[in-house]
């Protein structure tokens, strides 16, 4: 029977370990099984991904019927009103017609100003929003993204909008700015997405690029979590991968904020989004209706808008938000361990690998780590922390 070289033999031709001894030499039985290990490595990759995607799909799921529920109460609840409402047009008398023309007139051109008006906010959203994307105030340009698209709505600009202006007709750049604005979404999400896998950012920019993802997904909380997780995770694979020769461990991995934040990402959220009048929301155009000019003939739509949520922004239960970031902390572990191991064959000595341990140790142990990181853990992991493990 004719032996089938090492480097073609198939992982699945394997019947016998023990025939490989008597067929096959020593460095070609390692050549097999490095080929068996990378088929193994292989699999377990195609696993995560699967696992991951099938986690993503029922999150969506479970967001998709709470929505549906919350429709259905407020269509139920709007229908309740129009039928109060049109009782009381019943019991009520119909007021006598005005048939001012001066009345008309002031209606007329408190119209035209209002439009005009509209027109020349669209015309400056641009330059500020992407003034504010180079400032890295991402937040603010997505609150004047939305802006923009609610411009659009008012004035007749989306593609196939019944009632479009003949006005409009003579601004034919406020119809291109349609596709611009667009173009604006994905490269914002993009640049959100890029700053959640930064190394030294702080609390606040990290916040405020998870609610502009969330403002422009319309996702939840919990997807909210798991773009965050995945970014770091991402980033500590990109750390171990490409690491930065020249810099010691410390200024590759030191934090530059010590500070601890509790519930900023809802506070956050709350103040953009609140639009009670006991809120604490922020109206998008506030500072320059105050300023006033020609902002006093926009209409009350544009003046106090605010962005808002399609999905209920509900807090993460305790359980589910352990049980993620356990499984988070566990898939890290794996990534980190196989990328010391790839990046210690780099280091040539004892005194080397003893410069490490103890740069290592003086990061954990320095307090801006240190700090909080025992109340971190009790409170999201129900644990006291470990470094080691």
């Amino acid at each position: 029977m004719a032996v089938v070289p090492a480097q073609s033999l198939r992982v699945s031709e394997i019947r016998d370990p023990a025939a490989l001894f008597e067929r096959y030499s020593t460095e070609e039985i390692r050549l097999i099984e490095r080929k068996v290990r990378g088929e193994i490595e292989e699999k377990k990759e195609e696993l995560r991904q699967m696992v991951g995607e099938r986690y993503r799909d029922l999150i969506d799921a479970a967001d998709t019927i709470g929505e549906m529920r919350q429709c259905s109460e407020s269509v139920v609840h709007s229908i309740q009103d129009m039928y109060r409402y049109c009782h009381k047009l019943k019991q009520g008398k119909t007021p006598a017609p005005v048939n001012n023309k001066q009345e008309t007139q002031r209606q007329s051109q408190e119209k035209f100003y209002s439009m005009a008006s509209q027109i020349k906010l669209l015309l400056e959203i641009p330059e500020r929003i992407w003034s504010a994307t180079e400032s890295s105030h991402f937040l603010r340009a997505t609150q004047l993204y939305l802006l923009c698209c609610h411009l659009h709505g008012l004035l007749g600009l989306e593609g196939g909008a019944p009632h479009y202006s003949p006005v409009l007709a003579r601004f034919p750049i406020l119809v291109r700015q349609v596709a611009a604005s667009g173009y604006f979404r994905a490269t914002h999400l993009l640049d959100s997405k890029s700053l959640l896998r930064g190394r030294a950012v702080s609390d606040q920019a990290i916040t405020e690029a998870l609610v502009s993802t969330m403002l422009l997904e319309d996702s939840s909380p919990r997807q909210a979590l798991a773009d965050f997780l995945l970014a770091r995770k991402a980033s500590i694979q990109q750390l171990l991968n490409q690491p930065q020769h020249g810099a010691g461990i410390k200024a590759q991995g030191t934090p530059t904020d010590p500070g601890l934040s509790c519930g900023l990402l809802f506070t956050t959220l709350e103040s953009v989004t609140s639009t009670t009048s006991a809120g604490k929301g922020q109206k998008v155009l506030q500072e320059e209706v105050s300023a006033g000019g020609w902002f006093k003939y926009l209409p009350f739509s544009v003046v106090d808008f605010q962005p808002a949520l399609r999905t209920l922004a509900q807090p993460i239960q305790a359980e589910q938000l352990r049980d993620t970031l356990q499984q988070w902390i566990d898939t890290c572990k794996e990534d980190v361990r196989g990328g010391v191991s790839s990046l210690l064959v780099y280091v040539k000595s004892l005194k080397g690998l003893a410069a490490i341990r103890d740069a290592v140790w003086d990061l954990l142990s320095s307090e801006s780590i240190s700090q909080h990181w025992a109340t971190v853990c009790q409170r999201l992991l129900q644990r006291p922390p470990t470094t080691l493990g």
